[in-house]
């Protein structure tokens, strides 16, 4: 799906559905109705999953500082950034970093 691709290019960036929809030529709801026909999901709960699956493997094969993995997939608030990696995976960053548990993932299509 082309608006997955835009998705990937485009996750560090601060993400509009309403952006990917024009790009694909297509209205936000027509993007939204896709979305959950083929994927189960919205596109924003694609992108979030996908945002918090690339920190998940920044955090696990990365030195690198959290707040930087946090910049890294588009989410500028370290507070916010923890609260979707324990809804995303259970645990927080920094326990996902220790490798205490946080290999689930709810959306895992």
């Amino acid at each position: 799906m082309t608006a997955c691709i835009w998705f990937e290019i485009h996750l560090a960036d601060q993400i509009r559905a309403s952006d990917v929809a024009a790009f694909c030529g297509f209205t936000r709801q027509h993007l939204r109705d896709l979305f959950l026909r083929e994927l189960g999901i919205t596109p924003s709960r694609y992108i979030r999953a996908r945002r918090a699956r690339r920190a998940h493997l920044l955090l696990t094969q990365t030195d690198r500082p959290i707040k930087l993995i946090a910049d890294d997939v588009g989410i500028r608030d370290l507070a916010h950034f923890s609260r979707i990696m324990k809804q995303e995976y259970g645990v927080s960053p920094r326990q996902i970093r220790r490798g205490e548990a946080g290999n689930r993932h709810l959306y895992t299509r």
